[in-house]
């Protein structure tokens, strides 16, 4: 059996974006989105990689979130969330923290 991490990562590596990898996998986003993160701290794939994931469209709507991220000095989920106050989901704010570099 082919590990959860490796069949999302050779989904990236074809070029598809999160929505597609999770429809493929049946998945949702978020878990899309957490085998992201773990891939990224092992070293497996790059911030290149996730950028070409994200549509622009989708990148400019994180970019208050990634100017929260760097104005409060964490990479904790929740004080962001509050700081936002709730105006973006916890989704979100996990995806803009995988841009950070």
């Amino acid at each position: 059996k082919i590990d959860t991490y490796a069949a999302t990562l050779s989904l990236v590596r074809l070029g598809m974006t999160i929505e597609q990898i999770a429809q493929e996998r049946t998945l949702k986003a978020e878990t899309i989105i957490s085998h992201l993160e773990t891939l990224k701290e092992r070293g497996e794939i790059q911030l290149k990689d996730i950028e070409k994931m994200i549509p622009a469209a989708m990148r400019k709507k994180l970019s208050p979130i990634n100017a929260a991220f760097k104005k409060h000095k964490t990479r904790v989920l929740k004080p962001i969330f509050k700081a936002l106050k709730g105006a973006h989901s916890f989704e979100n704010i996990r995806l803009a923290r995988l841009l950070l570099d």
